[in-house]
């Protein structure tokens, strides 16, 4: 991607976000005669290799990203860019774009569900739609289970599914202090079909992570993980990265 090239798209990015705040405030405004409070959000990501579900390219990269949020009678809509920068070619090789509407039930029950669209270099652009379960389960003051569910649907080119189940446990060590570890398991139905591979389960994710809040806005998150190929065409690997956010 060249320079030209990023610089529309960061352009496309800002249009977009702006064009979602505003619908957002008019639907509010319209329908319940206030305006909602609108936040932001940012993130910093340093990894050592960038890892998408079942493969990693094993190059460092530099990845960021802002958010735009709100909440009208409890609905929350969000509207998140992600760009990701290649340190080994020096290259942005690839900006994606989330809109995401959240919904919580009985507090612990949370329901997403949203459109996802990537452009990467050296690909056609594709889209997925999504939609997510998640319950958080309290075990103690400081202990914590989070087991999840995240469907995909390519409409854009494979036409085909990708669904990963996952499970989380939260641990308050102690304030500003928290870790969590993580398993996520993926299933393909198709997008990475070859000659090895039809579908199935793919890689079983292991990671484990710690928030330290620096201050109330910035957060210090360093994170590795472990990735267990459950098929032959995938291989183990393994990714560390630090992330950065900001919440505003």
């Amino acid at each position: 991607m060249n320079e030209k090239y990023i610089e529309e798209r960061f352009r496309d990015m800002y249009r977009v976000g702006i064009l979602t705040a505003a619908i957002c405030l008019i639907l509010a405004t319209t329908t319940f005669g206030e305006i909602p409070e609108i936040e932001g959000s940012a993130d910093i990501y340093f990894t050592d290799n960038y890892f998408w579900r079942a493969a990693g390219d094993g190059n460092p990269h530099l990845q960021y990203d802002f958010g735009l949020s709100t909440s009208i009678a409890g609905l929350g809509i969000s509207f998140s860019p992600w760009v990701s920068h290649n340190l080994d070619n020096m290259d942005v090789d690839e900006v994606d774009y989330a809109f995401d509407l959240s919904y919580s039930i009985l507090e612990a029950l949370s329901v997403n569900a949203g459109v996802l669209y990537y452009d990467v270099t050296g690909i056609e652009e594709t889209g997925e739609f999504y939609g997510a379960l998640g319950y958080e389960i309290p075990i103690s003051e400081m202990l914590s289970m989070s087991p999840g569910i995240t469907f995909y649907y390519d409409f854009m080119e494979v036409d085909k599914p990708y669904l990963e189940a996952s499970v989380s446990a939260g641990v308050s060590v102690f304030e500003p202090l928290s870790a969590s570890l993580s398993a996520v398991i993926g299933f393909d139905f198709g997008q990475y079909e070859s000659d090895d591979f039809e579908n199935g389960p793919t890689v079983l994710q292991i990671g484990v992570s710690a928030d330290y809040q620096l201050t109330e806005v910035v957060t210090l998150t360093p994170a590795f993980t472990y990735v267990l190929g459950l098929a032959d065409v995938f291989d183990n690997d393994t990714f560390l990265g630090v992330n950065i956010g900001f919440g505003f």
